[in-house]
């Protein structure tokens, strides 16, 4: 049995993602820093445009919501964004996205799937 190409399926993805792209969304990366990652704010670089689907964070307490947010408190107003991956670039938590010119933290970072060859990027912010 010939094994799975998950780069195609990584291409499909990010074809998709541009087809449906939702305004400008942007990746502002941060430097390390003291305190907790969340509270990272010093710019790394330039922003880098993703394409990708932007929604309301689920923030109710149910399984189906809790595996995207293990240890992460989301709450009403946080925004989920669906983006591409982008080779080259490297988002954690503190980082920022700009979604239509509009500075959000990064409060939550999934690459999925987790290992391998990664499809999508999503992430949870809050501004």
């Amino acid at each position: 049995m010939p094994a799975f190409d998950y780069g195609a399926i990584q291409g499909l993805a990010a074809g998709i993602l541009k087809d449906f792209n939702q305004g400008t969304i942007q990746h502002i990366a941060t430097a390390p820093g003291s305190g907790a990652a969340y509270e990272r704010g010093v710019i790394d670089g330039t922003p880098f445009t993703l394409p990708g689907a932007v929604a309301n964070a689920k923030f109710s307490v149910n399984a189906a919501n809790q595996k995207y947010q293990p240890e992460t408190l989301i709450v009403a107003g946080d925004i989920m964004v669906t983006s591409s991956v982008v080779a080259g670039r490297d988002p954690k938590v503190g980082d920022f996205l700009t979604l239509d010119g509009e500075r959000h933290r990064v409060i939550h970072f999934v690459a999925v799937p987790p290992v391998g060859v990664k499809i999508v990027w999503i992430f949870f912010v809050r501004k």
